[in-house]
């Protein structure tokens, strides 16, 4: 596989990225409410092992050319014990897409994000 320059860039983002993953659970730090609407592929998950996963989304904007989204993990539905909290940059270069590395996950367990 041969990466370009911006690829590999943003691959070492997303894996500095999963060193932000971990530690006891605690309540959501933002001020979230749910916005489908702002988001017209959803969130997606993919490339699981029993240790991590990559979510994924496209978050379209329609002023500036790079924004931050935060990207939240949880071991239950009302993010009352998150476990990762992180930084997902989406830019118009990347067609307003991100892509985050989760690691550290412990196997067989159900896991929510946003």
């Amino acid at each position: 596989m041969t990466l370009n320059r911006r690829e590999l860039l943003q691959l070492a983002a997303t894996i500095g990225a999963s060193l932000a993953w971990g530690g006891a659970g605690c309540g959501s730090r933002t001020s979230w409410r749910e916005r489908r609407d702002l988001y017209p592929e959803g969130v997606a998950s993919g490339d699981p092992d029993s240790h991590s996963v990559i979510l994924w989304t496209r978050r379209p904007f329609d002023d500036g050319d790079r924004h931050v989204l935060t990207v939240e993990v949880a071991e239950d539905e009302a993010f009352r014990r998150v476990i990762a909290h992180a930084p997902a940059p989406v830019s118009a270069a990347s067609d307003w897409t991100t892509r985050v590395l989760v690691a550290g996950l412990t196997p067989s367990q159900v896991y929510w994000y946003r």
